[in-house]
């Protein structure tokens, strides 16, 4: 009678912890939902985009009608995922302080634009217009490879001249106290 006791307890202590966790994760899944609720979205040409992101929506669908037009997927959550993918390259192409693409940077929108391709988003305009910054960022830095280069071959030149320079200064120097 004391062992069934025993696995009763053990039993109900069980159940309680259950309870608890099963509490828990509630609680937690009410304050996701309520996180969720809180950031503003706006419906615009059927996708969901945050509040802050509406007008560059806009301009996209108005510019490049094209981008969205094949686009077949019914999951919001895709559609979505795919639109902030979207902004973020043209973050990175249209709004970039700095002139200069890191080749992390480049990795990741050339993979967002090949998912983007994969969702059915016509993206051309946007991938030649990365495909522009990158020619002109590579035309930029072979121009200076090859001023460098000219700069180090215009300095072997002026150590040669210098070298000359030197021994006549110290031929002049040896002549003077021959004297």
């Amino acid at each position: 009678m004391a062992a069934s006791a025993a696995v009763f307890f053990v039993m109900r202590k069980n159940q309680q912890r259950q309870s608890k966790a099963n509490d828990e994760y509630y609680d937690t899944m009410i304050k996701n939902q309520q996180v969720q609720t809180q950031i503003k979205t706006n419906i615009v040409n059927g996708f969901i985009v945050d509040s802050s992101q509406t007008n560059l929506a806009k301009w996209i669908f108005e510019t490049y009608p094209e981008t969205v037009a094949n686009v077949q997927s019914q999951y919001q959550q895709v559609r979505t995922y795919s639109m902030n993918i979207l902004f973020r390259i043209h973050e990175m192409v249209y709004h970039k302080k700095t002139s200069k693409f890191s080749d992390s940077e480049l990795r990741k929108a050339s993979k967002g634009l090949s998912t983007l391709t994969k969702a059915d988003f016509e993206v051309e305009w946007l991938r030649s217009k990365l495909d522009e910054m990158v020619s002109l960022e590579r035309k930029e830095r072979d121009a200076c490879e090859a001023r460098i280069v000219e700069l180090k071959q215009e300095m072997k030149k002026l150590e040669v001249m210098m070298s000359g320079l030197k021994v006549e200064l110290k031929n002049e120097k040896a002549k003077l106290k021959k004297l």
